[in-house]
């Protein structure tokens, strides 16, 4: 996530919306699929109350992976 732009130029509290939203996303994942993959593809839509600001982070982490 580090050289994503949207994590290096944001708070600290939008990043860890966005931790807690990828690593949430993950724990939640239905059994038998890839968590991390996963996670990935669904953490900026979680339910959580997070920030847009984490929303955008996770969506660009999401678009760097090819997902």
């Amino acid at each position: 996530m580090g050289q994503l732009p949207s994590w290096r130029s944001a708070s600290l509290r939008d990043r860890i919306d966005a931790v807690i939203a990828h690593e949430y996303t993950e724990v939640t994942a239905p059994q038998g699929v890839d968590f991390h993959i996963h996670a990935l593809k669904n953490a900026e839509n979680t339910p959580l109350k997070i920030t847009d600001r984490a929303r955008q982070i996770l969506k660009e982490y999401r678009l760097a992976e090819g997902y």
